[in-house]
């Protein structure tokens, strides 16, 4: 398998705020957003992170301990 791209999906009880967080801290694009699902771009095309609500009784949100993002930058300085 020859994947084009890979990106986490975060189950959260809030979506929107995640999602105003990454628009106003790092530049994502929203190019999709039905209210429970979210996906957001950083960039290029395969710099994507999509946040979701849960949509089954008892399905778990997403346990973040030890969970880390690592972005590329340009110049991290000028950052």
């Amino acid at each position: 398998m020859k994947a084009n791209s890979i990106s986490a999906c975060i189950t959260t009880n809030k979506v929107e705020e995640s999602r105003d967080f990454y628009i106003k801290h790092f530049g994502a694009r929203v190019t999709f957003d039905c209210g429970w699902y979210v996906n957001l771009q950083f960039g290029t095309d395969s710099s994507t992170l999509q946040f979701m609500s849960p949509q089954q009784l008892g399905q778990p949100l997403c346990n973040t301990a030890g969970l880390m993002y690592n972005f590329t930058v340009d110049d991290v300085d000028r950052e």
